[in-house]
């Protein structure tokens, strides 16, 4: 029990850094929405991994 409480606090005691800037995405180019058009998929959104989320489009209404 001693030992399973004292790796408890090993693990809570490592800091972590979730926002490195290295990690980041590069931003695309501006997008001139009045040349797309209406239905055109002109986005989409990400998660943490670089993937995208299925099911999540952006297009130029949104």
């Amino acid at each position: 029990m001693r030992f399973a409480f004292a790796f408890l606090l090993s693990i809570a005691a490592v800091p972590v850094d979730f926002a490195l800037a290295d990690d980041q995405p590069e931003a695309v180019a501006e997008i001139d929405l009045d040349q797309v058009a209406d239905d055109e998929l002109v986005g989409r959104v990400i998660d943490i991994d670089g993937e995208p989320i299925a099911g999540v489009e952006v297009d130029v209404w949104t």
